[in-house]
């Protein structure tokens, strides 16, 4: 099912702490753990494992999250490192 835009979410700022598998933006937290293994981009765009992606992540890093709005929450499908993070 295609999610209407409506429930479409999308997430961008500074990251607040790393509660592995969750990431804090701005007092938000993105559990990454319905996120798809190519569901994580590093800082130059390309795919990376979770692993490489927890690595390189650091507090005050800029990411970016998108998902989809479900009953109980927001199931994320993506994140990103944004360049110059």
């Amino acid at each position: 099912m295609t999610p209407s835009p409506s429930d479409a979410v999308a997430l961008a700022g500074p990251v607040d702490s790393i509660p592995q598998p969750s990431v804090v933006v701005l007092g938000i937290a993105v559990n990454t753990s319905t996120i798809p293994s190519d569901g994580f981009k590093g800082a130059e765009g390309q795919l990376v494992s979770p692993v490489e992606f927890f690595g390189a992540l650091r507090p005050g890093d800029i990411v970016a999250a998108e998902g989809v709005l479900e009953p109980g929450g927001v199931r994320w499908d993506s994140i990103t490192l944004e360049a110059g993070s």
